[in-house]
């Protein structure tokens, strides 16, 4: 078990180094289908997936050397692997529907709660569109 961990781990810095570039270079759409990986053959595993939630929150932790991490590029490696656990994520692209600057926000749900983040967190976002577990764009949950 120790192994697959690692393997995942190993996945995901991989993902972090690619990320930065591929989203410059493709559609969101083209994005998450990449990342979006065929449905798993196993049933959903809790462990797996408390375990993929703290190697990405590892990965994506600011630092005093990166302060600001890309709630995008987060929570694309967050909807990847919590899919291959089988947990059926749905990617969430919003907005804060505020007079001046745009501000955009990505996160991941499962079974209709943010992984990784509270409800308060998301209140200033109304989604915008928001993507299944196999990389498509669903209508609202």
């Amino acid at each position: 078990m120790r192994l697959t961990g690692a393997r995942q781990a190993l996945g995901m810095v991989g993902w972090a180094l690619t990320l930065p570039l591929l989203k410059r270079a493709l559609s969101l759409r083209r994005l998450v289908r990449l990342l979006a990986p065929p449905p798993p053959h196993t049933p959903h595993d809790p462990v797996a997936a408390a375990r993929i939630v703290r190697i990405v929150r590892r990965l994506y932790h600011p630092t005093r050397h990166s302060p600001a991490t890309n709630c995008l590029e987060r929570s694309l490696v967050l909807y990847r692997y919590l899919a291959a656990a089988g947990a059926a994520p749905y990617l969430v692209i919003g907005m804060a529907p505020r007079s001046g600057p745009f501000r955009g926000h990505a996160w991941v749900e499962v079974a209709g709660r943010p992984v990784g983040e509270t409800t308060a967190d998301l209140a200033p976002y109304q989604p915008l569109v928001v993507f299944g577990p196999g990389g498509e764009v669903v209508t609202r949950k």
